[in-house]
């Protein structure tokens, strides 16, 4: 980021990114930034499923609270303060100067009709879920306190609320929204005259696919922000992006693929910022379709997959192995420990007849291009054929995740669709990638649990009351001791059931320039790292 002539950085943002950009004022400090994995999507969270939008969203919108850079310390945001007694009713007291950004007032009602309008219209999400669902009732006892009562107790609640879906909507931009038009009204598609937030920042432009522009919002009530505009670019190709720091059109990019670490790493001006990645990379499995449906096949899967060869190979060993969840403690590998010749006996032993694999992955992602060949070669070095399904990008991956098709051959929407039989024509298994799920063995729920009905057998199709049961005992004990009983008990049994055959998990490694200071910091779940970006500051 530089103090820049505008005719030097509306040239820069143009080859960057092929679209115009508004000019901005000479002596504006502009950060330029990237995340090299997924895409931007929509404004509502009816659509929020990336982590590119959690990290632009946090600087628009707000949350009741958000988490500091541990991703798992809660701290106050439209919330000031917060008390239970039970961890089943909650009572938030709220920030009483906070403002919309075509001023209006912040109020309980926004948090009121935030919460009430998923209840009202849960089929609309599509993405991840935020934790209204829990919620059995909600009111405003007055203009700036609220009161929610959960269906349990929840002692997870309140740090979960930090999700990106959990973000606070204004109710006098969106109180004719439905679930039938959510998806086409400007604030949705991110029109920056339609889009209103309590945010640091406000949305100047958004070109899909190609970046989000923001510039501050000197009225936000934490105070006004020290850096005046940001710009977030999306890349298709991370090499370009890698060519855009090098020529200073970037300054601060998030998971620079493995290869380009050492590259970057020689950049003056630049700090690599390595971090342990709380996500994962795994095969979710079709477990519904009959052929995939026991165990053991999982298990010959798990056991043909050479991970260390990956870790040590692929990424230098700047990786780590997964057996299981990672939120989960780790008892017990020896159902996921590379044995080929296991591999192959649990194949005879289940009488598998050689069926093709199909497996759905988002070409786009760094993780993907060069470990996809690897973990082909190991599966068809035990008997497994193996196709690839690639997808140019991450909308077109999410368009084939959620196609369903039933029995008899209807897809979800026709009439008659019959969701006891949905499965999922495009593949077999899917390559899963990213998530925080260790931070804590209640993120994993998210991938057990369908959100609605629009997503009849969700991710591997897996689901029992035992282990939906386990997890509502663990969000019921605050007691450490009863929580890992428990944990432990869940995490073994999805580890023998082993609907998702976890692999490893990549370290991230991230680029900041030199002059990003004040209380600039990048989050163990680097996606959140810009819930305190007011506070930043350019010392250049």
């Amino acid at each position: 980021m530089r103090r820049r002539s505008i005719a030097a950085l509306i040239a820069t943002v143009v080859m960057a990114s092929a679209v115009a950009v508004p000019a901005v004022a000479q002596d504006e400090t502009v950060l330029r930034t990237a995340r090299l994995s997924d895409g931007f999507n929509q404004c509502h969270p009816v659509n929020a499923q990336t982590g590119n939008q959690y990290q632009w969203w946090g600087t628009i919108f707000n949350w009741l609270v958000k988490v500091e850079a541990d991703s798992r310390t809660v701290v106050p945001d439209l919330a000031t303060s917060w008390a239970t007694d039970d961890a089943q009713t909650y009572t938030f007291d709220l920030v009483q100067d906070a403002s919309w950004s075509d001023g209006e007032p912040f109020t309980a009602d926004d948090v009121v009709y935030s919460v009430q309008w998923y209840l009202d219209n849960p089929d609309a999400y599509q993405g991840f879920q935020p934790e209204w669902p829990k919620v059995a009732s909600i009111e405003a006892l007055d203009d700036y306190t609220v009161q929610m009562t959960l269906d349990a107790p929840n002692s997870r609640f309140l740090g979960n609320l930090a999700g990106i879906a959990n973000v606070i909507l204004p109710e006098h931009v969106l109180a004719d929204a439905t679930a039938d038009n959510i998806l086409d009204l400007p604030f949705a598609l991110c029109d920056p005259d339609a889009v209103v937030g309590t945010g640091p920042y406000t949305l100047e432009n958004y070109e899909p696919s190609q970046l989000v522009e923001v510039v501050a919002n000197p009225d936000y009530f934490k105070g006004a922000p020290n850096i005046d505009r940001i710009i977030f670019k999306d890349f298709a190709d991370p090499a370009l992006a890698i060519a855009q720091l090098e020529s200073g059109e970037l300054d601060l990019v998030f998971r620079v693929p493995p290869d380009e670490e050492a590259r970057v790493s020689n950049i003056p001006g630049l700090t690599l910022v390595p971090s342990e990645n709380p996500g994962i990379v795994r095969i979710v499995v079709a477990t519904e379709k009959s052929q995939w449906s026991d165990p053991k096949f999982r298990h010959a899967m798990s056991a043909a997959v050479n991970r260390n060869g990956i870790v040590d190979g692929l990424y230098q060993g700047n990786a780590k192995v997964l057996h299981n969840h990672p939120g989960f403690e780790v008892t017990d590998t020896s159902l996921s420990t590379y044995d080929p010749d296991k591999a192959r006996a649990l194949l005879e032993e289940i009488g598998y007849g050689g069926e093709t694999f199909k497996i759905l992955y988002d070409a786009s992602l760094p993780e993907n291009q060069a470990s996809m060949p690897l973990i082909q070669s190991d599966l068809q070095a035990v008997g497994i054929p193996v196709e690839l399904v690639p997808t140019p990008g991450t909308g077109d991956f999410v368009d084939k995740l959620f196609t369903y098709v039933d029995g008899e051959g209807r897809a979800l929407g026709d009439e008659g669709f019959d969701v006891a039989t949905a499965t999922t024509p495009e593949y077999d298994g899917f390559m899963h990638i990213g998530g925080t799920e260790a931070l804590h063995p209640d993120v994993s729920n998210t991938y057990y649990r369908a959100p609605n009905d629009a997503h009849p057998k969700w991710l591997s199709g897996y689901n029992s009351d035992a282990i939906q049961d386990l997890w509502a005992a663990g969000r019921a004990t605050a007691d450490a001791g009863e929580q890992a009983t428990i944990y432990g008990e869940l995490g073994d049994i999805l580890y023998t059931d082993m609907p998702m055959v976890h692999l490893f998990v990549p370290n991230i490694a991230n680029v900041a320039s030199d002059c990003l200071g004040g209380e600039f910091d990048i989050h163990l779940s680097e996606r959140e790292s810009f819930m305190d970006v007011e506070a930043w500051e350019w010392t250049c």
